[in-house]
């Protein structure tokens, strides 16, 4: 696997969304995004297991306020902020995308909800992420 240096991983945490969407005839793709997202949540080291019932054979990553919704001038470090993110296994991700599970949001509107803290361009000291891209 590469390592993804402190620098890389700064310039495309303070970088908009629109600079990384994969558009197609019949829609936009989130692909590079969301690998983003799993790279930072490995820099976290959580759990990789499902937040609601703790499956880890097959786990995704879920955006607790949707990509859809982001505006594409809003940064990669707003989008896949940790407060916005959660390992849910395929089955939990899909009532989540359902309306059907529930978590509080980070987000009030477009904007950070202040109880959940500020959202930082880029998090504190990142030396080596080690990547799959």
């Amino acid at each position: 696997m590469p390592c993804l240096r402190a620098e890389r991983f700064e310039k495309v945490w303070v970088s908009p969304i629109g600079d990384h969407l994969i558009r197609t005839a019949s829609k936009v793709k989130y692909v590079t995004i969301r690998k983003w997202a799993k790279i930072y949540l490995d820099y976290l080291k959580v759990a990789k297991c499902c937040a609601v019932c703790g499956y880890d054979k097959i786990i995704e990553v879920c955006h607790l306020k949707p990509l859809s919704s982001f505006n594409e001038n809003a940064l990669m470090g707003e989008v896949n902020h940790k407060d916005n993110l959660k390992y849910l296994c395929p089955n939990h991700h899909a009532e989540f995308d359902k309306g059907l599970l529930s978590f509080p949001s980070p987000f009030d509107g477009d904007q950070p909800n202040p109880a959940w803290g500020t959202i930082s361009a880029l998090p504190d000291g990142l030396p080596v992420v080690e990547s799959i891209l």
